[in-house]
This record gives C-alpha cells, structure tokens and sequence, in this order.
C-alpha cells in the first residue's frame, strides 16, 4: 500500500494571497483596521474592527447577535477585492 502525500495547490495559495493583499492594502488606505485573515472559505475572510470608515464598504446585514448587557450587535458583510470582509455593529 502507497502513502501518497499531501501537496498543497501552489497556485491557489498564491493566488488567494494576491487577493488578500490587494484587500488589505484597500482597507488599510481607507483608515480600517484589520483584525483577522482566514484562508479556511472558498474566498479569504477578513475580520475587521467597526469604525466610522466602515460605512464606506456598503455592507449587507448577516446576522445579530443580543449580548447579556442588552446591546445588539448585528454582524455585518461586504466584498472587497475578491475578499469577504466582516464586522460587528453595535446599535
């Protein structure tokens, strides 16, 4: 029986990180600031922080999300550079 090694697809790796560059690159110049990066999803995920330059990005309401303290977050989404870009509201 052959064990046959796992090899990551180079070009998709690369690829996918172009995209993640450009995206940060385009949030990092309209003053957001950049939480996390996930390469797990189809597209790259980019968590950001809720700032007043998020209203920017024109993002679609995904889900809320009623804390104990009574205040409701409503997680919020929109698509820059090929990249899925996430962030928490607090009304």
């Amino acid at each position: 029986m052959r064990h046959n090694k796992h090899y990551p697809d180079m070009a998709l790796i690369r690829r996918k990180s172009k995209l993640v560059c450009q995206a940060v690159q385009t949030l990092a110049e309209q003053g957001i600031e950049v939480l996390v990066v996930n390469f797990k999803a189809a597209t790259p995920v980019i968590d950001v922080a809720d700032c007043p330059s998020t209203k920017i990005l024109h993002g679609v309401a995904i889900g809320q999300i009623r804390h104990s303290d009574d205040e409701l977050h409503i997680k919020k989404s929109a698509h820059v550079c090929g990249c899925q870009v996430i962030w928490s509201e607090v009304k």
